[in-house]
C-alpha cells in the first residue's frame, strides 16, 4: 500500500477543505504529513462554498467563507485549488452525482 500511495504517476491525494477554521487547520497538518510521507498532493477542493448571499445570513457566511477563501490561496499557494458550491441538497445517487461532476470539470 505504501508503494502506491507513493507512487506520483498513480496517487495523488486531494483534499476536500470546508472554509471554515478548524477545516483549514486541519488541511494544512494533513498536507504537512502527506509531504513528510511523500504522498503526491498538488490539487484540492474548495466544498460547500456560498456563491452569493441575498438574505443577511448567507452574506454573513459569504463573507467569512471569502476570508477563508483568501487565506487557502495564500497558505496553499502551491495547489490548484477547485471551488464547489454550496448545493440546496445533499449529493447523493447518480443523477446529483453527474450534477456534481459538470459543475467541477466545467460540462
Amino acid at each position: 500500500m505504501e508503494t502506491i500511495l507513493k507512487d506520483a504517476e498513480k496517487t495523488e491525494f486531494v483534499p476536500v477543505i470546508i472554509l471554515e477554521g478548524m477545516s483549514v487547520f486541519e488541511t494544512e497538518r494533513l498536507l504537512t504529513d502527506l509531504r513528510n510521507l511523500n504522498i503526491r498532493s498538488v490539487n484540492a477542493i474548495a466544498n460547500k462554498v456560498i456563491l452569493e448571499g441575498k438574505c443577511s445570513f448567507c452574506a454573513s457566511r459569504k463573507r467569512k467563507q471569502d476570508k477563508y477563501m483568501a487565506d487557502i490561496s495564500k497558505r496553499f499557494s502551491e495547489f490548484e485549488i477547485v471551488t464547489m458550491p454550496l448545493f440546496p441538497y445533499e449529493i447523493k445517487g447518480i443523477d446529483r452525482l453527474t450534477e456534481f461532476a459538470e459543475v467541477m470539470y466545467g460540462k
